[in-house]
Protein backbone atom coordinates (compact mmCIF):
# COMPACT_ATOMS: atom_id res chain seq x y z
CA UNK A 1 0.00 0.00 0.00
CA UNK A 2 1.28 3.43 -0.78
CA UNK A 3 1.34 6.07 1.64
CA UNK A 4 -0.65 9.22 0.73
CA UNK A 5 -1.34 13.21 1.96
CA UNK A 6 -3.93 14.94 0.31
CA UNK A 7 -6.28 17.68 0.75
CA UNK A 8 -10.27 17.19 -0.01
CA UNK A 9 -13.72 18.32 0.69
CA UNK A 10 -16.20 15.82 2.41
CA UNK A 11 -19.07 14.60 0.00
CA UNK A 12 -21.00 12.57 1.91
CA UNK A 13 -20.53 10.22 4.48
CA UNK A 14 -20.48 6.20 4.11
CA UNK A 15 -21.93 4.64 6.87
CA UNK A 16 -20.33 5.10 10.49
CA UNK A 17 -17.23 4.38 9.49
CA UNK A 18 -16.16 6.22 6.32
CA UNK A 19 -16.14 8.78 4.13
CA UNK A 20 -15.94 9.62 0.15
CA UNK A 21 -13.70 12.81 -0.26
CA UNK A 22 -13.25 14.45 -3.61
CA UNK A 23 -9.55 16.26 -4.18
CA UNK A 24 -9.96 18.98 -7.07
CA UNK A 25 -7.46 19.82 -9.42
CA UNK A 26 -7.22 23.55 -10.59
CA UNK A 27 -4.93 25.48 -12.67
CA UNK A 28 -5.11 29.03 -14.06
CA UNK A 29 -6.22 29.44 -18.00
CA UNK A 30 -5.37 31.82 -20.77
CA UNK A 31 -6.94 34.52 -19.12
CA UNK A 32 -5.78 34.22 -15.53
CA UNK A 33 -8.80 32.43 -13.92
CA UNK A 34 -8.80 29.43 -11.58
CA UNK A 35 -10.54 26.56 -13.04
CA UNK A 36 -11.44 22.70 -12.36
CA UNK A 37 -9.96 20.55 -14.70
CA UNK A 38 -10.39 17.23 -13.22
CA UNK A 39 -11.18 15.36 -9.36
CA UNK A 40 -10.34 12.35 -7.66
CA UNK A 41 -12.65 10.96 -5.70
CA UNK A 42 -11.57 8.35 -2.75
CA UNK A 43 -13.33 6.39 -0.26
CA UNK A 44 -11.69 6.77 2.97
CA UNK A 45 -12.52 4.52 6.21
CA UNK A 46 -11.73 6.17 9.43
CA UNK A 47 -11.83 3.61 12.01
CA UNK A 48 -12.95 4.60 15.33
CA UNK A 49 -12.53 8.31 15.15
CA UNK A 50 -14.36 10.97 15.35
CA UNK A 51 -16.24 11.72 11.40
CA UNK A 52 -15.92 15.00 10.21
CA UNK A 53 -19.23 17.18 8.44
CA UNK A 54 -20.50 17.24 4.71
CA UNK A 55 -18.71 19.78 2.94
CA UNK A 56 -15.91 19.75 5.39
CA UNK A 57 -12.34 20.38 3.89
CA UNK A 58 -9.90 18.17 5.38
CA UNK A 59 -6.37 16.70 5.22
CA UNK A 60 -6.10 13.32 5.40
CA UNK A 61 -3.03 11.13 5.55
CA UNK A 62 -2.63 7.49 5.19
CA UNK A 63 -2.30 4.14 3.24
CA UNK A 64 -4.03 3.89 -0.12
CA UNK A 65 -4.92 0.60 -1.75
CA UNK A 66 -6.80 0.59 -5.16
CA UNK A 67 -9.76 -1.36 -5.14
CA UNK A 68 -11.80 -2.73 -8.30
CA UNK A 69 -15.54 -3.33 -7.95
CA UNK A 70 -17.66 -4.02 -10.75
CA UNK A 71 -20.55 -1.00 -11.35
CA UNK A 72 -23.16 -1.82 -14.18
CA UNK A 73 -21.46 -4.84 -15.41
CA UNK A 74 -18.24 -2.64 -15.80
CA UNK A 75 -15.18 -3.07 -13.73
CA UNK A 76 -14.24 0.09 -11.73
CA UNK A 77 -10.95 1.08 -10.01
CA UNK A 78 -11.54 2.64 -6.41
CA UNK A 79 -8.94 4.67 -4.62
CA UNK A 80 -9.72 3.56 -0.60
CA UNK A 81 -7.32 4.90 1.58
CA UNK A 82 -7.44 3.29 5.59
CA UNK A 83 -6.92 7.31 7.60
CA UNK A 84 -4.34 7.35 9.97
CA UNK A 85 -4.86 11.30 10.63
CA UNK A 86 -7.23 13.88 9.10
CA UNK A 87 -7.25 17.26 9.99
CA UNK A 88 -10.06 19.50 9.52
CA UNK A 89 -8.97 22.88 7.48
CA UNK A 90 -12.34 24.17 7.16
CA UNK A 91 -15.94 23.40 8.43
CA UNK A 92 -17.79 23.89 5.28
CA UNK A 93 -15.85 26.21 3.72
CA UNK A 94 -14.55 28.42 7.14
CA UNK A 95 -11.29 28.42 8.35
CA UNK A 96 -10.76 26.15 11.53
CA UNK A 97 -8.46 27.99 13.92
CA UNK A 98 -6.41 26.07 16.24
CA UNK A 99 -5.58 22.35 16.47
CA UNK A 100 -8.85 20.35 15.33
CA UNK A 101 -6.98 17.00 14.27
CA UNK A 102 -9.37 13.94 14.57
CA UNK A 103 -7.69 11.31 15.35
CA UNK A 104 -8.74 8.06 16.67
CA UNK A 105 -7.93 7.84 20.48
CA UNK A 106 -7.08 3.63 19.76
CA UNK A 107 -7.25 2.16 16.34
CA UNK A 108 -4.72 0.63 13.96
CA UNK A 109 -6.17 1.48 10.62
CA UNK A 110 -5.43 -1.78 8.75
CA UNK A 111 -7.74 -3.76 11.13
CA UNK A 112 -10.95 -1.21 10.40
CA UNK A 113 -10.39 -0.78 7.00
CA UNK A 114 -12.15 -3.55 4.53
CA UNK A 115 -8.91 -4.25 3.01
Amino acid sequence: MAEIKFTGFVERKLGTKGIKVVESHRRKNAAGEWETVGRTFFTVWLGDCAMPGENDLIEVTGRQKTVAEDYNGEKRYNLHVAAEKIKVVAVSAKPVTGNESIIPSSWTPIEDAPF
